[in-house]
C-alpha cells in the first residue's frame, strides 16, 4: 500500500535483505502531493505521465514501469453479466440507464466527505427514478457496506426506487469485503452513461471510460486544478446535477447535440497508452523475471537492470523511467546505473501540496 509512509520502511527492510521492493499504482492520480509520494525500487504505474507526477510529489523510484490500468483484464469478463442486468431494467420499462459511481463518506465532514453529500447526490438520482418511468439507475457504491445507514432518511427513497424494478444497487455478498465484489466497469458496461460523483478521486470514472462507456464527472466538491477539466466542462465535467441531467436528456433526445458528451478520447493515451487488457499480465511477467534473476543468484541491481531492458525491448524504452532527487529521466542501459545506498526514507524530499479538497 503506497498511500502512507509505511511502505518506505518496508522497502528499506527488503533492500537490506537483498530483495527488491515493488508496488503498484491502484488509483488515478491527477495532482502532485506528498500523500502520493512513493519510495521503492520499482513502481508499476498506469502511464509514463505518472512518473512526472511522482517526481513532482517527491518520489524516489529507481524504475517507474508503465503497464497500463491494472483492472483492464476484467472488462470482457463483465460483458455477459452487464447484458443481463441491462435487460432486467429494460423489462421494467427503462429505456435510458445511468450507472452512478459514488465515493465513500464519513460521519465527520471536517476531513473528508460527510454523509450529507451522498444524501444530496443519491436523493437527486433516486427522485429521477421515481419521477420518470422511462429512467433506470444502476448504483455502484465505493463502499457498499453501511450505505443505507449513511443515507439516513434518503434510504427510504432508495427502497421506493428499488421497488420500481428500475434501480439496482451493486452490493457485496460478504460483510468482510470493504469495497464490494463489483468493479466500476460492471456498472458502466450495463449503462448508457456512467456518472462518477467525485472529480478529486476519479478512479472509478477513469475505469468506466477505459471500459468504453460514455462517462461524466460531477465536481460537486470543487477540484478546479484537476487535469480532467481538459475533457470539457459541461460535456464531461459538470458543476451541478441539474446541468448534468439536462445534458443527458439532450443527448438522449438528439445524439450529437452535446459535443464531446462523455468523450474521454483526448486523454485516453495519457491515462493508459496500452488499453489492451494486458496490464496485470505485464506486471506479473515483470515480477516473474525479477524472481528468476534473484533465484539464479544475481545481484539485485543486475536483476533490475536486465529486467528493465527485457521490458523495454518488448514495450518500448519510453515505458520505464527513473524518478530520483527531484529529477525524471529514462533509465540507462544495463550495467550503467548508479547503486544508491542511503535509506529510501531519508531520500524523500516532498514538494508543496497542490491539491485542494473541500475548499482547503
Amino acid at each position: 500500500f503506497k498511500y502512507d509512509a509505511t511502505h518506505c520502511a518496508v522497502a528499506d527492510g527488503i533492500r537490506d535483505s537483498g530483495g527488491i521492493a515493488a508496488l503498484y499504482q491502484r488509483a488515478y492520480e491527477g495532482l502532485s502531493s506528498p500523500e502520493v509520494a512513493t519510495g521503492a525500487d520499482i513502481s508499476f504505474g498506469f502511464a509514463p505521465g505518472n512518473a512526472e507526477l511522482d517526481r513532482q510529489s517527491g518520489s524516489e523510484i529507481q524504475y517507474h514501469v508503465s503497464t497500463g490500468y491494472i483492472g483492464d483484464h476484467r472488462f470482457p469478463l463483465l460483458r455477459e453479466q452487464a447484458v443481463k442486468v441491462r435487460a432486467q431494467l429494460q423489462e421494467n420499462g427503462a429505456t435510458h440507464i445511468v450507472g452512478y459511481l459514488d465515493e465513500n463518506s464519513t460521519g465527520d465532514s471536517r476531513w473528508v466527505i460527510g454523509h450529507h453529500v451522498p444524501q444530496r447526490d443519491y436523493g437527486f438520482w433516486l427522485e429521477k427514478v421515481l419521477a420518470e418511468p422511462w429512467f433506470g439507475l444502476l448504483i455502484k457504491p465505493k463502499v457498499p457496506r453501511g450505505l443505507r445507514e449513511r443515507l439516513g432518511p434518503v434510504a427510504e427513497l432508495l427502497r421506493m426506487a428499488e421497488d420500481t424494478g428500475r434501480c439496482i444497487v451493486y452490493e457485496q455478498r460478504s460483510e468482510t469485503s470493504f469495497n464490494g465484489w463489483y468493479p466500476p466497469a460492471a456498472v458502466a458496461l450495463a449503462s448508457d452513461v456512467a456518472v462518477h460523483g467525485d472529480l478529486a478521486a476519479a478512479t472509478a470514472g477513469m475505469e468506466a471510460a477505459l471500459a468504453g462507456s460514455p462517462t461524466l464527472l460531477y465536481d460537486g466538491q470543487g477540484c478546479p486544478l484537476s487535469p480532467l477539466h481538459r475533457l470539457g466542462d459541461d460535456s464531461v465535467v459538470f458543476q451541478d446535477w441539474d446541468t448534468l441531467w439536462e445534458a443527458c436528456r439532450n443527448h438522449w433526445s438528439a445524439p450529437g447535440s452535446v459535443p464531446g458528451f462523455g468523450d474521454w478520447s483526448a486523454m485516453l493515451d495519457e491515462l493508459d497508452p496500452f488499453r489492451d487488457g494486458r496490464a496485470a499480465e505485464r506486471i506479473g511477467t515483470y515480477v516473474h523475471w525479477l524472481i528468476q534473476g534473484l533465484q539464479a543468484g544475481r545481484s539485485r541491481e543486475d536483476v533490475m537492470s536486465e529486467t528493465a531492458q527485457r521490458y523495454c525491448d518488448i514495450w518500448g524504452s519510453d515505458k520505464i523511467n527513473e524518478v530520483r532527487n527531484g529529477k525524471l529521466g529514462a533509465k540507462d542501459a544495463p550495467g550503467g546505473k548508479q547503486n544508491i545506498q542511503e535509506p529510501l526514507v531519508n531520500r524523500l524530499a516532498f514538494s508543496p501540496v497542490t491539491s485542494k479538497r473541500n475548499g482547503l
